[in-house]
């Protein structure tokens, strides 16, 4: 499998105005939660596949922890409104997908999972429609994004 931008990133439905403004509300909580993974990963001298363990744990107390719980559905929440929805409920949730003895993780529903598959399958084929009356794509576009590779 391979990651890039045009392979995940350019061909994501991002929210209306996306990229055109900084979005404050989303870039602090993100660094919020970034930099309290960081916390209690140097902490406790666990890597990242440890710490997400213990957010989908349904007994866990560490204070860290439920803030970062607290944090992630903040996040979803605010990612919601962004796109104009708000219905949402982040929570353990259990996930047919996974082993039977660990199907519990902190997510949304799988209810809500497809609804949101399918307006971000939705919302892809109208901005699709939009580029295409554009002419973007059929090979003659001229303000098509180049990205560069980081250095």
């Amino acid at each position: 499998m391979r990651y890039s931008p045009t392979d995940a990133h350019e061909p994501f439905a991002f929210p209306d105005g996306f990229h055109n403004t900084h979005n404050d509300p989303l870039d602090d909580l993100g660094d919020r939660f970034h930099k309290g993974c960081i916390e209690v990963m140097r902490a406790e001298r666990i890597g990242l596949i440890k710490l997400y363990n213990r957010l989908h744990i349904e007994t866990e107390r560490d204070p860290r922890i439920q803030g970062l719980c607290a944090l992630q559905r903040e996040i979803d929440i605010a990612v919601a409104r962004a796109y104009g929805w708000d219905d949402h409920d982040h929570g353990l949730h259990e996930v047919a997908y996974l082993p039977e003895n660990d199907r519990v993780r902190f997510t949304i529903s799988e209810a809500a999972r497809i609804e949101v598959m399918r307006r971000l399958s939705e919302l892809s084929l109208q901005r699709y429609e939009e580029e295409a009356a554009r002419g973007l794509h059929d090979g003659r576009a001229t303000n098509t994004i180049t990205y560069r590779p980081r250095t």
